[in-house]
């Protein structure tokens, strides 16, 4: 059985999110992103999460995917609905079998694995009946999984099943059987489905000799059970199992559906604030080309759609970032991130239209406050940070570097930080660097020329800021004395 929503031959696992997950939603502000998707449901979280912070590099899935969310988008009712009926299924047998198995006898592993087998499939047979609501799916991934539903938990299927559950419920006692050897010890315990117990059986058995008990003393009773796990010894590890995989099967399609119901939540947000959206375009080399790129983050903190941006930027490795101070710098790294893990994950981005390249990972290094315990100074922070990035970078990552190498003067903060994103260069990463620093921005710009884009955060003449970033050379100025004229009038 497999679900197909997320991926074409393999199951959605969860993933604890590790330190660079963190850092990704601390810096990026996807907290404010995950948040209106998750609708306080930790298990939408989980999923979206998981989903939005591991990029995929098929550049067919991620299309695959985008398919599945249109007919999701089409059909929102439904799949909220769905995911309802699935998740009710999942609750319901965990809470009427919430002991689990008394013990670990094979007896009383088969007869609670057939009781729970019974109730999992009324529950997966009435949401598959609910599939036909769905209207005018057009997507290979969403089609194949109502295909594949409707042929594996078909109705006579279901009937078969339950028949032979039914077999197995002991209402009508138990059949066993068993060889005995030359000396009369028993071996090779059988058993045998109830449904033999009936008027024909009898007919069959008539001449075997019957020995019936009116009471039953409790070693007769002990005797009678241990003969039962004898008799249920190969068949409960199978009905384990069994169990097992329609349980795992469930929680993998919740964990899958709660993806698109986070999706859904989200996309609401986005038309709830009138704020722009598309299904951005993969670009086979390093273009980024994008109309009205804008911070989803900063948009549903402020429920408004932010400054975009716009901009052809074609195959270059490197684009440093300048200008003045709280001109909308950081904010537009946060865009760059933000829509990148998003397109990367199959999803739509904060757009009027985007085409971005595929990356392996995505790192971010922001500045951080000092370490209060006094522990290390700030630039050793910063290196050692930067350290562990660089031992966990693949090539064909990108790295978003802000404000970093600052702790130090320029001229030594330009040095570090021009060896270090040499290397990172050489290496195959493509970097994303905001800095005030000429003297890094220059150096830059004299060894990677052809392969650099140099933008600048806009400053109108009275020295008031549009929050636009446009492709212009770096200036010796962050125009700090705007700022204080402001605040000291």
């Amino acid at each position: 059985m497999k679900t197909g929503l997320l991926f074409k031959d393999k199951p959605f696992r969860l993933r604890e999110l590790n330190n660079f997950d963190k850092d990704l939603i601390s810096d990026l502000e996807l907290e404010m992103i995950i948040k209106e998707a998750a609708d306080r449901s930790k298990i939408l979280r989980n999923s979206f999460e998981n989903v939005l912070l591991t990029p995929l590099m098929d550049k067919d899935l991620i299309l695959y995917r985008q398919d599945i969310l249109k007919d999701v988008i089409n059909n929102k009712v439904q799949m909220v609905k769905f995911y309802d009926l699935v998740s009710k299924a999942i609750f319901d047998i965990k809470d009427k079998f919430r002991f689990g198995i008394i013990d670990n006898s094979p007896s009383s592993v088969v007869r609670t694995s057939v009781d729970m087998m019974k109730y999992a499939f009324e529950q997966i047979e009435f949401a598959r009946e609910y599939l036909v609501n769905f209207n005018d799916v057009k997507s290979e991934g969403l089609k194949n999984f109502i295909d594949d539903m409707n042929k594996t938990f078909d109705p006579k299927t279901i009937a078969k099943a339950r028949t032979i559950l039914n077999g197995m419920d002991f209402e009508n006692g138990y059949m066993m059987s068993c060889e005995l050897d030359e000396i009369m010890t028993e071996n090779n315990y059988v058993f045998h489905r109830s449904t033999f117990i009936d008027k024909d059986s009898k007919k069959r058995w008539k001449k075997a000799e019957v020995i019936e008990f009116p009471t039953m003393s409790e070693s007769l009773v002990n005797d009678t059970n241990k003969k039962l796990d004898l008799a249920f010894k190969s068949a409960a590890p199978i009905m384990g199992r069994v169990m097992n995989d329609i349980m795992d099967y469930l929680d993998c399609l919740r964990n899958e559906l709660a993806y698109y119901v986070a999706c859904i939540n989200l996309y609401n947000s986005f038309k709830k604030y009138e704020m722009d959206l598309c299904f951005p375009n993969i670009s086979d080399n390093n273009d980024f080309i994008y109309d009205n790129l804008y911070d989803v983050a900063l948009s549903f903190r402020n429920k408004k759609m932010a400054v975009g941006n716009n901009h052809n930027i074609l195959n270059k490795k490197i684009m440093v970032i300048t200008g003045a101070n709280q001109g909308g710098k950081t904010t537009f790294l946060r865009s760059y991130g933000q829509a990148k893990l998003m397109l990367q994950a199959g999803l739509f981005v904060g757009a009027k239209s985007l085409k971005f390249n595929l990356t392996e990972a995505i790192y971010t290094h922001f500045d951080r406050e000092e370490d209060t315990n006094m522990e290390s100074g700030k630039l050793d922070d910063e290196l050692k940070r930067l350290s562990l990035i660089i031992d966990n970078i693949k090539p064909n990552s990108t790295i978003l570097l802000n404000e970093s190498f600052q702790s130090t003067n320029e001229r030594e903060g330009s040095l570090i930080g021009f060896e270090i994103i040499k290397a990172l260069l050489d290496s195959n990463i493509n970097v994303v660097l905001v800095t005030h620093m000429f003297e890094l921005s220059n150096d830059i710009k004299n060894e990677y020329n052809d392969s650099s884009i140099f933008m600048r955060a806009e400053r109108n003449d009275d020295g008031s800021r549009t929050f636009k970033i446009s492709e212009n050379e770096t200036l010796r100025t962050s125009f700090a004395m705007d700022l204080y004229n402001k605040i000291f009038n």
